[in-house]
This record gives C-alpha cells, sequence and structure tokens, in this order.
C-alpha cells in the first residue's frame, strides 16, 4: 500500500532490486501491483509517478468497493 511519495519511492527501489534479481533468471519476474491507500494518495498522482518512471509493467490496484460504494463500511 501506498499512501505518500517516500512509500512510493521505497515500492519502486524494490521493483527495480527484484527486476535485478530475476535478470539473469530463465524466467519473467512475478507481476508486480502498487495499491493507492484510499482518501491518502489519489491513483491520478500515483500513476503520473509512475509514468515519469515508465514504470509501465507495474499494475495499479484499486478497492473498487471504496470508490463504488464510498458510504459503506470496509
Amino acid at each position: 500500500m501506498i499512501s505518500n511519495k517516500q512509500d512510493y519511492v521505497c515500492a519502486k527501489d524494490k521493483v527495480t532490486a527484484i527486476k535485478r534479481t530475476f535478470e539473469y533468471l530463465p524466467y519473467p519476474p512475478p507481476r508486480l501491483a502498487f495499491s493507492p491507500v484510499h482518501n491518502k494518495l489519489g491513483m491520478e498522482r500515483l500513476m503520473n509517478w509512475m509514468r515519469k518512471d515508465k514504470l509501465f509493467d507495474i499494475q495499479i490496484n484499486v478497492q473498487i468497493h471504496k470508490i463504488a460504494m464510498p458510504n459503506e463500511p470496509g
């Protein structure tokens, strides 16, 4: 879960390390995903950071139920 720029930089560094680990292996690295913390980090801001850093192979996970049903608990 990513709630701010510091979390994003940490996650980006971990992605780099994971990709480096898989660089010489005969199979691809696992699919990775970033998830913005609801009401703390907007999906658009996270997407802009990822676009700037060319992290096009990282998925974005959002909690759809919090967007679709914002007044429901959980």
